[in-house]
């Protein structure tokens, strides 16, 4: 009777300390970090061996460390789209394409909105190093300015970055924000800095907006940067099979390397989603020579997958690519050297830049060689413009949403949409996110 006792007073105290993390308060927040601080102190050696892994720093530790800021991770009779804050828990070992440790988020309006990534290592490792630091920046990065914040931490070392520019895999330093670069002796001293930025009563007010800042002039956007990125890669895989194809016409380039640039892409969006196995494209680049003709049955078990246009039999799969140019172009979509995550990046973006990048062309000179130049109607109109989101929200809501009004989920499924000028498939994917509000 007695143990029943005690079990029911431990399972009381434990609800008890779930419900607290909701209205956590900054002394309880700050007691909290003390007793924290105290044991990582007491016990620093243990939590250094590698024998002390990242699970572990993450329950004892980092979630502990966010509950004393007010972030409920314990909203387990709420729908998971409700959250506050979304753990990625399926990360496989060594991976790096898994998500983000943790993103967090508030409420704005009828949606929930991710206002800062956390990405957690095990305090023995080095914070300060390229890896760590690249990995936790591309997640930010790729956000496209919506999550541009990312923290960085093992509790023993927290860091800020401000991930809005480009990572560079070599600059370690770039985006830290000053006094955001905290030892854990430091938490308590420095807990109302803390508390003012990202407890979720700070957040909700409005602090990361203040955290980040206005944007450099300078500063290029992710659909800037991956666009000069896969034109460069366009760029150079023509020049490629046009010297090494002289069989080739104008169009039949164009049309090659475009096959071939967009099945690399698609694929490394497969992997980023888990949808295909990780580095499947960078593990071909273990092969020493004639690499293109090794990614074909790649290409075949993928047409077999998907049964798309995508990866069906093409003449671009016979054609000769120097080996050089096909794995620079696949490492640099790649991690560690590439500074997209892939699952990341919305797929409104990768339309947006699908669209600018069909204004140009690949025209061959008198000798046979590949230039890559404005299309003469997209040069006359000053460049490619798309079609701001509002627009494709409100088009679709008048069209899509109108027919679907009043609708029972067995009437909507025999609907069916087109978009006959289609392009990077915005009003597709407009509408195909729109049928759940129905």
């Amino acid at each position: 009777m007695g143990k029943i006792q005690k079990n029911k007073q431990f399972d009381k105290k434990t609800q008890n300390s779930h419900t607290d993390s909701r209205i956590m308060t900054r002394k309880d927040g700050k007691e909290a970090i003390c007793k924290l601080v105290d044991d990582f102190a007491r016990n620093e050696s243990q939590y250094m061996s590698k024998k002390f892994q990242e699970t572990e720093t993450r329950d004892r530790f980092i979630d502990p460390f966010f509950t004393a800021l007010g972030w409920d991770f314990y909203q387990t009779s709420t729908a998971k789209q409700f959250w506050d804050v979304h753990r990625e828990f399926s990360q496989r070992v060594n991976s790096t394409t898994k998500k983000p440790d943790y993103a967090f988020r508030i409420k704005e309006g009828p949606k929930y909105r991710e206002k800062f990534f956390v990405e957690a290592k095990a305090p023995w490792v080095d914070l300060s190093g390229n890896d760590p630091v690249f990995q936790a920046k591309r997640y930010a990065f790729s956000s496209h300015g919506k999550t541009p914040i990312v923290i960085l931490t093992d509790f023993q070392t927290l860091k800020v970055y401000n991930g809005l520019e480009k990572p560079v895999y070599e600059n370690p330093l770039q985006g830290l924000i000053k006094g955001f670069d905290l030892e854990y002796h430091a938490y308590p001293d420095t807990w109302d800095t803390i508390w003012d930025v990202f407890s979720k009563e700070a957040v909700a007010g409005g602090s990361i907006t203040q955290l980040i800042g206005k944007i450099g002039k300078n500063t290029k956007s992710l659909d800037d940067e991956f666009l000069a990125d896969i034109s460069e890669w366009r760029e150079t895989l023509a020049r490629n099979v046009a010297l090494r194809n002289k069989d080739l016409s104008v169009d039949h380039i164009n049309e090659a390397v475009q096959r071939i640039l967009d099945r690399l892409i698609f694929i490394r969006n497969l992997e980023d989603r888990e949808i295909e196995s990780e580095n499947s494209l960078l593990s071909i680049l273990e092969v020493k020579e004639t690499i293109y003709p090794h990614l074909i049955p790649l290409f075949r078990n993928l047409d077999a997958e998907y049964n798309g246009l995508l990866f069906k039999e093409h003449f671009s799969e016979s054609i000769s690519v120097d080996d050089k140019t096909i794995k620079e172009i696949i490492k640099k979509l790649c991690y560690p050297l590439s500074p997209y995550q892939f699952d990341v990046i919305e797929p409104e973006i990768l339309g947006r830049i699908y669209e600018r990048f069909l204004g140009s062309k690949i025209r061959l000179t008198e000798n046979h060689q590949a230039k890559v130049e404005a299309k003469p109607e997209v040069r006359h109109a000053g460049g490619v413009y798309y079609t701001p989101q509002y627009i494709v929200d409100y088009i679709v809501e008048n069209t899509v949403g109108i027919k679907l009004k009043g609708k029972s989920p067995e009437e909507i499924q025999s609907i069916k949409i087109c978009d006959p000028a289609c392009g990077p498939g915005k009003f597709g994917n407009g509408s195909f996110h729109r049928i759940p509000a129905a």
